[in-house]
C-alpha cells in the first residue's frame, strides 16, 4: 500500500491541502532501492518522506488525519472521521489515491456541514474507483482512467467494501506503550540493539522465561520489565531510551514486512542526532517493496543525508487571514540539481517554513 496523492478539506488545520507523492523521472544513483510499484517500473512513488516544519505546522496532525481516514475506511464507522472536522459549520472531506498490488484506488469523501446534534450517514457522500494498473503505466497515466462523472453514494459502508490492502503503523512521541510486533523473536534482537545503542549502561535485553511477550532490561544497577500493551512506567529509563522501545517496534515491523505504510512522528526528539540519522538509514535500507514511510523531524542534520530531493516535504502554517491553514512545499519543486545544498536552502528559509523567533527576542527589551 502506497499513497500517491491526498487532499484534505476542513480536517484538523488542513483546508484545500494537497500533497502529491509521485515523481516523474527515475533518479540516478538513488540510495532508495525499488522506489516504484513492484512489477511496474514506471509507477514511481516517494517511498521515504521526510516531513519538516516549525512547531504547530501540522506534522503530527497530518499523521492523525491519515489515521482517521484509514480507520474510517477500514472500520466504516462515521465517528472515526467526524472527530477530525475542524469547523462543523462547513463542508469537510478528503481524496486519497493509493496503490495496492496491481490496482490504483481513488477514495473520495464529502461531508456536509453538521445539521443536527450529530452527523448521520445521509450527511456523507463517498465514491470509490478502482483502476487496473497496466504494464507501462505511471501514476499519471493510470489516473487518467478516473471517471469524474462517476456516481456518488450515500452508503459509505457499501462503497468502502471495494477497498483492499490497507495496512499501517503509526508511532507517536507521546506513546510509551509497549507494542510487540508479530515477529517477537526478531523483536528481541532489534530491541536489544536499539536500547543498547541509546544507553551504553544497558548490558542485556532478553525475554522473560515463561511470560509471553515480556522482557527485562538489565543494567549493572537496576532492572526494568517491559510487557506487551502495557505503559513503560519506570523512571529509571531516560526519555530517549523509552522512545527506543517504540522505535524497535517500528523497525521490527519494517524488517518483517508486517505493515506497508508507516508514520514515524518525532520519536527521536530525545535522541542524539547521529543516532537519529542511523535509524533513518536503517529504515531506508530495510523498506520492502510496495512500502512507504513518513518520517517527521526537527533535526536539520537529516538534510545532509543523500536522499533524493523529492523525499523532503516542508509543512508551513499560513497567516490568521487564511485561517492558519496548512500547506506544503516539496523540495524537488525548488531544487533541481543534486549539487545544490538542501540544508543551505532551509537555513535561508527558501521554503518559508522556518520557525518564528521574533516574539521571543522581543522579550529582551522588557
Amino acid at each position: 500500500m502506497v499513497i500517491l496523492k491526498m487532499e484534505l478539506t476542513n480536517l484538523y488545520a488542513f483546508n484545500h491541502f494537497e500533497l502529491q507523492l509521485s515523481y516523474p523521472r527515475k533518479v540516478k544513483d538513488s540510495l532508495i532501492e525499488k522506489e516504484h510499484l513492484k512489477g511496474f517500473p514506471n509507477f514511481r512513488y516517494s517511498k521515504v518522506n521526510v516531513v519538516m516544519g516549525a512547531n504547530a505546522s501540522g506534522k503530527s496532525s497530518l499523521g492523525y488525519a491519515l489515521m482517521e481516514i484509514f480507520n474510517f475506511i477500514d472500520l466504516k464507522e462515521l465517528s472515526e472521521i467526524v472527530d477530525a472536522i475542524n469547523d462543523t459549520n462547513k463542508e469537510a472531506g478528503f481524496l486519497l489515491d493509493f496503490a495496492y498490488e496491481d490496482n490504483l484506488y481513488r477514495v473520495e469523501c464529502l461531508i456536509d456541514k453538521k445539521q443536527g446534534i450529530r452527523y448521520e450517514m445521509e450527511d456523507v457522500s463517498t465514491r470509490v474507483q478502482v483502476m487496473k494498473i497496466r504494464k507501462n503505466d505511471s501514476y499519471e497515466t493510470c489516473i487518467e482512467q478516473v471517471n469524474e462523472d462517476a456516481a456518488w453514494s450515500k452508503n459509505y459502508i457499501e462503497e468502502f467494501s471495494k477497498v483492499h490492502g490497507l495496512s499501517w503503523y503509526f508511532e507517536y512521541p507521546d506513546e510509551n506503550v509497549v507494542q510487540v510486533p508479530k515477529d517477537d523473536k526478531l523483536f528481541v534482537k532489534v530491541l536489544r540493539n536499539t536500547l543498547m545503542a541509546l544507553d551504553t549502561s544497558i548490558r542485556e535485553v532478553e525475554p522473560i522465561t515463561g511470560i509471553d511477550k515480556s522482557y527485562v532490561v538489565r543494567t549493572n544497577n537496576f532492572e526494568v520489565i517491559l510487557k506487551d500493551e502495557e505503559p513503560i512506567v519506570s523512571n529509571k529509563l531516560s526519555s530517549g531510551t523509552k522512545a527506543g522501545v517504540g522505535i524497535a517496534s517500528l523497525l521490527t515491523s519494517i524488517l518483517s514486512d508486517e505493515h506497508k505504510f508507516f508514520y514515524f512522528d518525532e520519536k527521536c526528539t530525545y535522541i542524539h542526532s547521529d543516532i537519529e540519522k542511523a535509524i533513518l538509514s536503517v529504515i531506508v535500507d530495510s523498506l520492502k517493496e510496495n512500502t512507504q514511510i513518513f518520517f517527521t523531524t526537527h533535526n536539520t542534520d537529516i538534510l545532509d543525508m543523500a536522499l533524493p530531493r523529492h523525499s523532503f516535504i516542508f509543512l508551513r502554517k499560513g497567516s490568521k487571514e487564511n485561517g492558519n491553514c496548512i500547506d506544503c512545499v516539496k523540495a524537488s519543486d525548488f531544487i533541481k540539481r543534486n549539487t545544490d545544498s538542501l540544508k543551505n536552502a532551509v537555513e535561508n528559509d527558501l521554503f518559508s517554513a522556518a520557525p518564528s523567533t521574533d516574539l521571543l527576542y522581543d522579550l529582551l527589551g522588557e
